[in-house]
């Protein structure tokens, strides 16, 4: 016996986000993750930074293609939830993922940062 089924697929939007730049959006029990796209002109470090104070948060950076290239833990509500990759992006777009808890219905306001990471400078051994 065939069953008949409709699948009703949703559009995701991506937003573009600046570098260096606090950009505000808001989870709810029908938006249950946010994307963004941002474009590396060079070779770069960054971090995307995630605040939200009702709901444990995690925020995850992709290449274009959709591989992963960092995850934050997931966070408590009001902690900030960070995702950097130990290692320089190579130039190229990339999406930023805003999710809620798993587990539960996550609902309200967050912050979203990204910026480029400057590594400390070398601490020189010896010499004169």
């Amino acid at each position: 016996e065939k069953i008949q089924v409709t699948v009703a697929l949703t559009p995701i939007t991506i937003e573009p986000i600046a570098m260096d730049t606090d950009v505000t959006g808001v989870l709810s029990r029908w938006v249950e993750s946010v994307t963004y796209s941002f474009t590396l002109g060079a070779e770069s470090k960054i971090a995307a930074t995630l605040t939200a104070s009702s709901f444990e948060h995690t925020v995850e950076i992709r290449r274009a293609d959709g591989v992963s290239v960092a995850t934050s833990e997931e966070t408590r509500a009001r902690q900030k939830a960070k995702a950097a990759p130990n290692l320089p992006l190579a130039a190229g777009e990339y999406r930023i993922i805003v999710r809620g808890d798993d587990g539960e219905v996550s609902e309200g306001e967050f912050t979203l940062r990204v910026e480029a990471v400057v590594d400390p400078p070398t601490k020189r051994r010896g010499g004169r």
